[in-house]
């Protein structure tokens, strides 16, 4: 029987810069059984309303990487005062301060829930705290292990993997010009870094390996990374100097906003993220099923939840902190450019047959049916 499902996020709308909005986005867009109402912001309905869809309006703007008071006392007041929902699911990295809104709105209006966890914890301690919805879902099986050894009941906590709808492949003039535009060369291998100058060392480990890659093949690296903090921007000067005394800096173009991310992805013949801890991050992050989408093959870090999207058809993973290991990975894929494209072909296949949403939102609409 069709439920109405109540979608509790930031606002779904335009830019698409965030993992967990674009998560809803891809999930509602592919469902096909359930209606859903989904919060946006003033005048901005979700995707024109579509059939099946409803669209919230009750946040002011797009918000910032993390909604203020006036944004969450919105959202409060929607869920405890806006049309009852079959089921309530919420999209958020969990926090004791939303996770206790959302418990006492679970006791007042007696609505079944599903709490899908973005961005894990930095350490589960706190887990009974932090988890309130009746069933949990994560994105890795690290989490899902985390969350079970911290005394969560195994039976309520859930994997369901993320999911995209896969970039159209560029034609050869608009990648051209995209590689001109992103990374200043139409002809050097360009290497893309689309993580954060916090909370791992990733970014310091990529720009170490900088010299040792183009010290043996002419190359482009470009560090795509958002600055969401004063932290990160200083992280980024510290980077810069870094590459700079190593009489590298020339190799390297850094953009702290993307307005056309399927066009830097489609510019790009390799994508790497040696990140030791995806914390704020999605465990899967989105933008590497992005790349893959397009044929682009993935150099991880050899831990878990990068290790869990890492097979050796698609890419490599090395030790994370080991920029010589990385930059080995780095010039051994791009040395053999039949690997190179066999690679990108099994990435393509990955997404299709691990992440797609169509699979993914079956995933979801039988949960919505066990859950209520």
């Amino acid at each position: 029987m069709p439920k109405t499902i109540l979608m509790v996020s930031k606002p779904v709308v335009p830019p698409w810069n965030d993992s967990a909005k674009n998560l809803v986005r891809d999930v509602v867009r592919a469902s096909r059984r359930h209606s859903y109402r989904v919060l946006v912001t003033r005048g901005s309905p979700f995707d024109g309303e579509r059939e099946r869809v409803t669209s919230a309006e009750i946040y002011g703007d797009a918000g910032a990487y993390t909604p203020g008071l006036a944004q969450n006392a919105r959202v409060l007041a929607h869920l405890a005062l806006g049309p009852r929902a079959d089921v309530v699911h919420y999209f958020f990295a969990p926090n004791p301060r939303t996770s206790t809104i959302a418990r006492f709105v679970g006791v007042v209006r007696r609505r079944p829930s599903i709490q899908t966890v973005c961005s894990a914890p930095r350490d589960f301690t706190d887990a009974r705290r932090i988890l309130f919805a009746d069933l949990v879902v994560v994105l890795s099986e690290q989490t899902r292990r985390r969350f079970v050894e911290a005394g969560i009941d195994e039976g309520r906590v859930r994997l369901i993997r993320p999911c995209i709808f896969p970039f159209s492949p560029p034609d050869p003039r608009d990648r051209a010009a995209a590689r001109a535009r992103f990374a200043g060369t139409d002809d050097r291998p360009v290497i893309l870094f689309a993580g954060d100058y916090q909370f791992s060392t990733a970014a310091e480990t990529v720009a170490r390996a900088v010299a040792s890659v183009v010290a043996e093949r002419p190359a482009r690296f470009v560090f795509a990374c958002r600055i969401k903090q004063e932290a990160s921007r200083l992280e980024q000067r510290r980077i810069e100097e870094l590459l700079a005394a190593s009489g590298v800096l020339d190799h390297v173009r850094f953009w702290n906003e993307v307005d056309d991310m399927p066009s830097l992805l489609g510019a790009t013949d390799l994508i790497v993220m040696p990140a030791e801890s995806l914390y704020a991050k999605m465990d899967v992050p989105l933008v590497l099923l992005e790349a893959m989408s397009l044929g682009v093959p993935i150099v991880v870090s050899d831990v878990p939840p990068l290790s869990e999207l890492h097979s050796p058809e698609i890419g490599a993973a090395v030790p994370p902190g080991d920029p010589a290991a990385l930059a080995r990975a780095v010039l051994d894929i791009l040395g053999d450019p039949g690997r190179l494209r066999a690679m990108g072909e099994a990435a393509r296949s990955v997404v299709r047959e691990r992440f797609s949403p169509d699979v993914v939102a079956r995933a979801y609409e039988n949960l919505y049916d066990e859950v209520a």
